[in-house]
C-alpha cells in the first residue's frame, strides 16, 4: 500500500528524523527526571546531556561562547520573549513587511502600548540598504527581520554583507538585532556570527524535522540583559530569591522545560550532522524546482516558490477545492489559504485568498513530485468543467 504524500513541511517536517522517536521514548521509560531540581546523579547526568544539547545548537548555527541557547514551548513563544521582553512604551522598532503573525500581531500588541513600528519596504523586491537608514532613530531599540519568508520560501535578506552592515549600525546605536529564522532552517547554511545578530529563532518542528513544543533562541549574553523574562517562576536555581535570576538560560526558562522535545531535538541535530546540511539543501531544493517546473505547465496556474517552497494561485479554480481534492482522492496533504502571513499575500498581492503552499522535506521523493504534479493536473481540469 503507497503511503500518503505529506507536502506541508513548513508547517511542520514530517516524518521526523530517524532516531528522534527511539530517544524520545527511551527518555520517557528510563529517565524523564526534573532537571535542575533533583538532587541525584541521574539528574545531574540528564542536565549534563541538555547543556550537550544546547551546544549542539549553538554548533549548528556556528555560533561561538559569547551565545547562549535558550529554550521555550515555541518559536512564538520566543519571539514574544525577543519583542516584548526589549520594547516598551516611546520606542521604536524596524522591520521587513512579510513578516509571520507570531511576530506581525506581538507588534500590534505593543503598538497599542505605544512603540511604534517602522517598515523597512523593498523597492521592485530590493531592500535598499540607504531607505534602512532612513528608518534608523534614536527611538529605534530593536531591528526584528525575517531571513526567509513564510509563503514562496523567498530568501529575504540573502547577502551576509547587507546583514553585517545593519549589525554594524545596530552595535553602534546599541540597538538590538534580531533574526526570524524558523523558515531558514536547513533552507540555507546560518552563520549567526556572520550575520550579526544578536538575537535568531527558530523552531524544533521545522527545518530540523524534530518534534513540536521547542522554541530556540540564541542570544547574544551581553544583549540578554537588557530583556525582560516573559514569563515568571521557579528555575531550580536562586530558589530564595522573590527575582528572576540573572544567569542564562535560567532568567528566560521558569517552570518544567520540555525536556523530552530537546531530548529529540537533539536526536534530530545528530541526524542532519550525520547527513550533511548541504546535501539536505540540495535535495529539497532538486525536489522544489521540479515540483514548480511541473506545476508551471499546467494552465491557470500562476506558480511562485524558492528551495523546497511552491506556492500556487490560479484563475478560475478554487484553491480551497483543489487542496480538497488533493486529500480525499489523492492522499495528497498541503496547505490552502493565508499561512499565517497575510503580511506576505499582501507583499506578493495574492491577499485576501491565499493560494495552496507545497514544501517539500528530505525524506520526499522524485516519484511523489511527479504524482503530485499529475493529480494537480487532473484535478484542475475537473474543476474547470
Amino acid at each position: 500500500m503507497e503511503r500518503k504524500i505529506y507536502i506541508d513541511n513548513a508547517s511542520t517536517c514530517f516524518p521526523k528524523a530517524p532516531g528522534v522517536a527511539k530517544s524520545m521514548s527511551d527518555f520517557i521509560e528510563n529517565r524523564s527526571y526534573s532537571i535542575n531540581r533533583g538532587t541525584y546523579m541521574s539528574a545531574y547526568r540528564l542536565s549534563s546531556e541538555i547543556i550537550d544539547i544546547r551546544e549542539q545548537v549553538l554548533s549548528f548555527f556556528k555560533a561561538s561562547k559569547r551565545y547562549e541557547c535558550v529554550f521555550s514551548s515555541s518559536a512564538t513563544e520566543s519571539i514574544n520573549l525577543a519583542l516584548r521582553g526589549s520594547l516598551c512604551k516611546g520606542d521604536e522598532i524596524i522591520v521587513d513587511e512579510r513578516l509571520h503573525n507570531s511576530a506581525w500581531r506581538t507588534l500590534s500588541y505593543l503598538e497599542e502600548q505605544g512603540v511604534k513600528i517602522n517598515y523597512w519596504k523593498s523597492y521592485l523586491g530590493d531592500y535598499r540598504f540607504e531607505d534602512f537608514e532612513k528608518l534608523v532613530s534614536d527611538r529605534t531599540k530593536m531591528v526584528f527581520l525575517t531571513l526567509v519568508e513564510n509563503i514562496s520560501g523567498e530568501i529575504i535578506f540573502d547577502s551576509n554583507e547587507i546583514s553585517a552592515k545593519i549589525a554594524k549600525i545596530c552595535n553602534e546605536k546599541d540597538i538590538i538585532y534580531a533574526l526570524d529564522a524558523v523558515q531558514a532552517v536547513c533552507e540555507r547554511e546560518i552563520y549567526i556570527e556572520e550575520l550579526g545578530a544578536d538575537i535568531m529563532i527558530c523552531a524544533s518542528h521545522i527545518g530540523f524535522m524534530g518534534p513540536e513544543g521547542v522554541g530556540i533562541m540564541l542570544i547574544e549574553k551581553s544583549v540578554s540583559k537588557n530583556v525582560k523574562p516573559l514569563i515568571y517562576g521557579g528555575t531550580g536555581s536562586s530558589s530564595n530569591s522573590e527575582k528572576m535570576p540573572e544567569t542564562l538560560p535560567d532568567k528566560f526558562e521558569p517552570g518544567t522545560m520540555n525536556t523530552v522535545g530537546i531530548i529529540g531535538l537533539g536526536a534530530s541535530i545528530s541526524y542532519i550532522n550525520s547527513v550533511g546540511i548541504s546535501n539536505i539543501i540540495k535535495k529539497k531544493h532538486h525536489l522544489g524546482n521540479l515540483l514548480r517546473y511541473g506545476f508551471s505547465k499546467i494552465e491557470g496556474v500562476d506558480v511562485r516558490g524558492y528551495g523546497s517552497f511552491c506556492s500556487l494561485t490560479m484563475k478560475d479554480v478554487d484553491e480551497s477545492m483543489l487542496s480538497f481534492f488533493l486529500d480525499t482522492e489523492y492522499e495528497i496533504m498541503t496547505r490552502v489559504g493565508i499561512q499565517c502571513s497575510p503580511c506576505t499575500h499582501i507583499y506578493q498581492g495574492s491577499y485576501p485568498n491565499g493560494g495552496i503552499r507545497f514544501t517539500v522535506g528530505y525524506f520526499n521523493t522524485e516519484s511523489e513530485i511527479r504524482k503530485v504534479i499529475s493529480a494537480v493536473e487532473q484535478i484542475v481540469i475537473k474543476l474547470k468543467i
